[in-house]
């Protein structure tokens, strides 16, 4: 299955990357833990293309998960002078056992969308804290 999705972070392009170099480990392995209570998130180098950043990620969880492995990249890129567009394609194993169900199979899909949903929405506003002038964070 293939996950797209995408949620605007009020931060300029240049302050997120910045946040998200530093402090991107931290930042997606906290999102993921609190989605997921039994995961591992890895991030791979990021590089550079045009006007955006692109991190590589691996996700896998265990126990009762919508998915058991997701692959993909977190990306960011200029919405706006002052917003940021955080976004992640990916690649997913479902965890529907056994395989073949399409009940099952649509509501594993729910799930990990809203899994995706959740953990870009806490990224980015991690990013927003972080990237907030000290005093007003």
């Amino acid at each position: 299955m293939f996950i797209d999705d995408f949620v605007p972070v009020a931060s300029s392009l240049l302050i997120a990357n910045a946040c998200l170099l530093s402090h991107g480990d931290d930042i997606a392995r906290e999102a993921a833990l609190d989605i997921v209570p039994h995961a591992s998130l890895m991030l791979g180098p990021a590089r550079a293309r045009s006007d955006s950043l692109v991190v590589p990620l691996v996700w896998s969880t265990s126990g009762r998960t919508p998915f058991v492995e997701l692959q993909g990249d977190l990306q960011t890129g200029r919405l706006g002078p002052e917003s940021t567009h955080l976004s992640l394609s990916a690649s997913c194993q479902l965890a529907v056992d056994p395989p073949g169900h399409r009940a099952q199979e649509a509501a594993a899909r729910r799930a990990a969308e809203q899994s995706v949903r959740a953990f870009l929405e806490r990224v980015g506003e991690a990013l927003e804290r972080r990237s907030r002038p000290i005093g007003l964070a």
